[in-house]
């Protein structure tokens, strides 16, 4: 791809999520953090491939919601599509 496409769609990439940001589009996922050994893993069921761990469920809080966002920015400079909530959670 050349630099100048790279650098437009990094651009429009900026551009919509400050719109999303300034207009108060929340996007809120569940996650699901499980143990692991001696840490703790994190992964959203709505977006596929979107995983984090830690050494505290802190910290995996943390790093999970940095991949969200990671993983938001990157569907979005792919032009792909963001996941739909297909999946609801309850706190026991």
């Amino acid at each position: 791809m050349p630099l100048n496409t790279a650098k437009t769609k990094r651009k429009t990439t900026s551009r919509i999520l400050d719109a999303m940001r300034e207009t108060a589009i929340d996007l809120r996922y569940a996650i699901v953090i499980e143990t692991a050994g001696g840490n703790y893993s994190a992964y959203v069921p709505n977006l596929p491939g979107c995983v984090a761990t830690g050494k505290s469920i802190a910290e995996v809080e943390s790093e999970i919601r940095k991949a969200i966002s990671f993983h938001v920015e990157g569907l979005l400079e792919d032009g792909l599509p963001i996941s739909a909530l297909r999946c609801e959670a309850s706190e026991r």
